[in-house]
């Protein structure tokens, strides 16, 4: 019994050295986009684009973009490309905004 328990606790640190070598060692900074525009491109239609800033370290990271849409209708989602539509109601006001963050990657591999 002695040596099952043993064993055990060898494997929880086993465990816990493997999960804390997956984390990143250094802190990233991420950087906001840059050139953010907003277009209207047709009735209720209205276009997203920016370009990733060109002083963001790059690093063994993958990257990717929260967009905020502040209308009536709101709506909050994450993308990796640097242009979004949307169709919204646009006469009550539109606002939006985008933000660097870290990919959620939730697998071990």
């Amino acid at each position: 019994m002695i040596i099952v328990a043993h064993v055990l606790l060898i494997l929880l640190g086993a465990t816990e050295i493997l999960q804390a070598d997956l984390l990143p060692d250094e802190k990233i900074s991420l950087l906001p986009p840059v050139n953010f525009t907003i277009k209207v491109t047709g009735l209720a239609q209205v276009l997203l684009q920016w370009k990733p800033n060109p002083d963001q370290e790059q690093r063994n990271v993958n990257l990717e973009y929260q967009v905020k849409i502040n209308a009536p209708k709101e709506d909050d989602y994450e993308t990796r490309i640097t242009e979004s539509k949307c169709v919204t109601i646009l006469h009550k006001g539109f606002s939006a905004s985008v933000r660097t963050i870290l990919q959620n990657d939730h697998s071990l591999l």
